[in-house]
């Protein structure tokens, strides 16, 4: 075995793939050629699903990774065309039939050297991550930039998983909450809330996960994700995949008329596409409404209320936004934010740095948090990238856990005021975080050109002089007064020395 990270497997990969000379390999035939091989390698794994199809695996089951392989390699180039057809016709349908996986997204290379020289890569590869991070999960995350970079047109994105499980501690779910997670991705939100509830010891049933993606080959690479940690433990069959993992395509079915197949949630997160639809996207996915979106953010923000609306328990959302939202000049952006403060209790507003999404983006974001309780009518801001000295991350050095062990404290803190404002005082504000306060029933009151902006300016910083005591104060002033009278009487003596020098000239 050779120990390699994930990204540095995902790169001598592709260069492997690449470098086939019948022709220019799109990233999306590199993901259809690693994905179910990857998903086959740790199908043999325990604790990594394998017992999840255990009652599945009956005699038509001989593709165990540890004994496939060596029988492929064994048979060589002059039997490739043959196992070709055999992975084509049995062994592709069948992951279909087990695990809902669809043939289209897996392919087999046509040269028997390349494929040989691809399934010995992924064999003796054991997968390390210098953060601890979860392997399987970045090599699906990585396999999702793949896709991001090579069509960015579809918005795909790859959250870095500290952000994934801050939001995820920051709304903290459990075994009684409906997660559900709009543009899933690859379902790391959904495994951070399964995992949370875990740690807490309150585990929720996975059939209460909820995921959707416009994308069809996310979809396939989110239920590889999934099946690999073990969700759905009771059933699977490409129904019983679909029921249980629920993840479909959001943008291609109405946002507005789901007809009840996600359930009203009580918890959602997501990191929606960020940018503008085109044109022929808005026509094809807007909603009769009065007024019209051109941005993917709206239309996912007015989607979750929608979920959250018939769900009468504390319902909650934390979604990744762009400053478009928060402090567009636009009308129909003017108009959404107004409804926001009017209708949504806005919990925390979290300022990030500058972060690479993909390989191919690097977005200013933010973080907004809201929930269904009566307005509080004040916003907790905290300006992470200043606290982190305007630090620009990478898609491979990304931003970690550490980074937002302060700001957890402070939502502690502010949680903790929230519930009982007249026990716990509101967190100091500092240069890095302040309260915002606004009062919908002035808004009438306010200019028609008022921006209602979600990204006020943080207050000013007390000065030295602000912050001192009366009695300090004015010493602070009598210790000037001298130093001023001390500066005149040294001009003074300057001027009268130069005065008796001209004269005796």
């Amino acid at each position: 075995m050779r120990k390699i990270p994930v990204h540095a497997f995902i790169h001598e990969a592709t260069q492997l793939l690449k470098a086939d000379s019948t022709g220019i390999i799109s990233n999306k035939d590199i993901v259809k050629q690693l994905a179910w091989l990857l998903f086959l390698k740790h199908l043999d794994k325990p604790g990594n699903g394998q017992e999840l199809f255990a009652s599945q695996k009956q005699e038509g089951w001989h593709y165990s990774w540890s004994t496939w392989v060596p029988r492929v390699l064994q048979q060589g180039a002059t039997h490739f065309e043959e196992c070709r057809r055999s992975l084509r016709e049995e062994l592709h349908p069948l992951l279909g039939k087990l695990f809902g996986l669809k043939s289209e997204y897996m392919e087999i290379n046509k040269k028997f050297e390349i494929f040989q020289r691809l399934i010995q890569l992924i064999d003796e590869a054991e997968f390390i991550s210098k953060s601890g991070e979860d392997c399987i999960a970045q090599l699906y995350s990585a396999l999702l930039a793949l896709l991001a970079e090579e069509d960015k047109k579809k918005g795909i994105f790859a959250t870095p998983p500290a952000i994934t499980r801050f939001m995820v501690q920051i709304l903290d779910p459990g075994s009684e909450d409906i997660v559900y997670d709009p543009a899933c991705g690859t379902g790391d939100f959904l495994l951070a809330a399964e995992r949370h509830c875990t740690q807490k010891k309150d585990a929720i049933d996975t059939n209460r996960l909820y995921g959707r993606d416009s994308v069809e080959e996310v979809v396939q690479l989110a239920r590889m994700n999934m099946l690999l940690h073990g969700i759905n433990a009771e059933q699977v069959q490409q129904q019983a995949v679909e029921s249980a993992l629920r993840i479909e395509d959001t943008l291609n079915r109405p946002l507005f008329y789901l007809n009840g197949e996600v359930p009203d949630a009580s918890v959602i997160m997501m990191h929606p596409p960020l940018g503008r639809y085109s044109s022929k996207a808005k026509d094809a996915h807007s909603p009769k409404s009065s007024v019209s979106f051109d941005c993917y953010e709206a239309w996912f923000l007015q989607h979750s209320w929608r979920k959250m609306q018939g769900y009468t328990a504390y319902a909650r959302c934390g979604m990744v936004v762009s400053s478009a939202i928060l402090d567009g000049r636009e009308k129909q952006k003017i108009q959404l934010r107004k409804e926001i403060l009017q209708k949504w209790n806005i919990l925390m507003v979290v300022w990030l740095p500058e972060i690479a999404f993909s390989p191919t983006s690097s977005e200013r974001t933010f973080l907004l948090f809201f929930d269904k309780r009566p307005l509080t009518k004040k916003i907790l801001h905290y300006n992470l990238a200043s606290r982190l000295g305007n630090r620009t991350y990478t898609y491979t050095e990304s931003i970690q856990d550490s980074d937002f062990a302060e700001i957890l404290e402070t939502w502690k803190h502010w949680k903790a005021h929230l519930e009982s404002p007249e026990q716990i005082q509101e967190p100091d504000q500092t240069e890095f975080r302040w309260i915002m306060r606004y009062d919908p029933q002035t808004f009438d009151w306010l200019p028609a050109h008022d921006p209602y902006t979600l990204l006020p300016l943080p207050p000013s910083t007390p000065s030295q002089e602000e912050q001192l005591s009366p009695d300090e104060l004015l010493r602070q002033i009598e210790k000037n007064h001298l130093q001023q009278r001390q500066h005149i009487q040294r001009l003074q003596e300057l001027l009268s020395r130069f005065s008796k020098e001209g004269n005796n000239v």
